[in-house]
């Protein structure tokens, strides 16, 4: 909001991607990439993006 970052701030957008991968019955991988259009937290760009991982083990 204008009140918090600064005047004529636009929206922020993101956009994210996963995938949801299970080899192994004890073992859940979930790669993901967002897509932050006019990211807030950085003004001085106008797309950012963030990859990760994921990971649940099953016991």
């Amino acid at each position: 909001s204008e009140s918090t970052y600064y005047e004529g701030v636009e929206d922020q957008l993101t956009i994210e991607l996963f995938y949801h991968w299970q080899k192994l019955k004890t073992l859940i991988l979930t790669p993901d990439v967002q897509f932050i259009i006019n990211p807030a937290q950085n003004p001085t760009r106008n797309f950012i993006t963030v990859f990760g991982l994921r990971g649940r083990i099953f016991i």
